[in-house]
C-alpha cells in the first residue's frame, strides 16, 4: 500500500532537503538526509525482548497442556457411547439437556483450572498484560475446546481409535493459526476465518500477545480493541468475541451430528 506514496514521499523529501540546506550555513546545498520509513500508527519504540520470547512459545504451550486434556474429554464421551452407556442413562429418563450439561460443567471446570493456572504462571513473564483478560481467554479458550472435543466424538464410534485421531486432529487444526501471522503478515479476512478453529484462535492469540508484550504494552483494556496489523482491524477482542463464536458453532454441529448419527466407520 506504500507504493502509491512514492511520488509523494519522494518530492517532500527533495523540498525538505532543499528547505534544510538552505538554513544550514555550513552544509551542502541541498542538505543530504538520511531517512527511514516506518508505517503509521506504530507502538511506542520500547520492546521487551523476554516477553516476546515467552510469547512466541505460548503455543508449544497451548500444544502440550491442552492436548492430552482434549483426547480425554473425547475418549470419555466415545467410551459412553462404545459401552452403549449413554443409552441406558436415557431409558433411565435421562434428557439429552442433562447429559451434555453434566459434561460440559465438568470437563470445563477441569480445564478452567488448568487455564487459571497458566494465567497465572504467565504473569511472570507477561507482567504487562492483565491477569483478568488472560484467564478470560483461556476460560474461553477452554469452553471452544470442549464444544470442539464434542463435536470430534460424534465421528468416532471406538474410543481407541478417537484418542490418536484426536491428537492428530488438535495439531492439525493449529497449523493454519501457527503459520499464518508468517504467511499473511498484514492481516485481513483469512485471520478470521481460522479462528473458527479453537486452536488457530489460540495461536493468533499468541501472535497479538508477542505484539503487546514486545512493545511494553501487554494485552489490556486499553489494546483489546487496538489492530496488531496494518491491513485490516483484527485485535485481541477479535479472538476473543470469535472464540465465543466457536462455542455456539460447535455446539451446533455436536447436536446436528449426534442426532442424525453421522459417524465415520473407523
Amino acid at each position: 500500500e506504500y507504493q502509491r506514496y512514492w511520488f509523494f514521499l519522494n518530492l517532500q523529501l527533495v523540498i525538505d532537503r532543499a528547505l534544510l540546506g538552505g538554513q544550514q550555513s555550513n552544509a551542502t546545498y541541498p542538505s543530504g538526509l538520511d531517512v527511514k520509513v516506518k508505517p503509521f500508527p506504530w507502538p511506542a519504540k520500547q520492546e521487551d525482548i523476554g516477553a516476546a520470547s515467552a510469547a512466541v512459545l505460548l503455543n508449544l504451550l497451548l500444544v502440550y497442556a491442552f492436548m492430552a486434556p482434549t483426547r480425554a474429554v473425547v475418549g470419555s464421551i466415545v467410551r459412553e457411547k462404545e459401552l452403549r452407556l449413554r443409552e441406558g442413562m436415557r431409558i433411565l429418563g435421562l434428557s439429552e439437556a442433562a447429559y451434555w450439561a453434566s459434561w460440559s460443567l465438568t470437563h470445563w471446570l477441569s480445564l478452567a483450572a488448568s487455564g487459571l493456572l497458566c494465567a497465572l504462571v504467565g504473569r511472570y513473564p507477561f507482567r504487562h498484560s492483565s491477569l483478568a483478560l488472560m484467564t478470560a481467554f483461556y476460560w474461553l479458550f477452554a469452553a471452544a475446546l470442549i464444544s470442539f472435543s464434542y463435536f470430534l466424538s460424534t465421528l468416532f464410534t471406538a474410543s481407541r481409535v478417537a484418542g490418536t485421531a484426536t491428537q492428530l486432529l488438535y495439531a492439525l487444526s493449529m497449523i493454519p493459526g501457527f503459520l499464518l501471522p508468517l504467511v499473511r503478515p498484514y492481516g485481513g479476512v483469512s485471520w478470521y476465518i481460522v479462528c473458527l478453529s479453537p486452536t488457530s484462535a489460540a495461536s493468533l492469540m499468541a501472535a497479538t500477545l508477542l505484539n503487546w508484550e514486545r512493545v511494553a504494552a501487554g494485552v489490556t483494556l486499553d489494546t483489546l480493541w487496538l489492530p496488531v496489523t496494518q491491513g485490516s482491524s483484527f485485535c485481541t477482542g477479535s479472538v476473543l468475541l470469535l472464540l465465543a463464536a466457536d462455542v455456539v458453532l460447535f455446539a451446533a454441529l455436536t447436536w446436528y451430528c449426534d442426532k442424525v448419527r453421522f459417524r465415520v466407520a473407523l
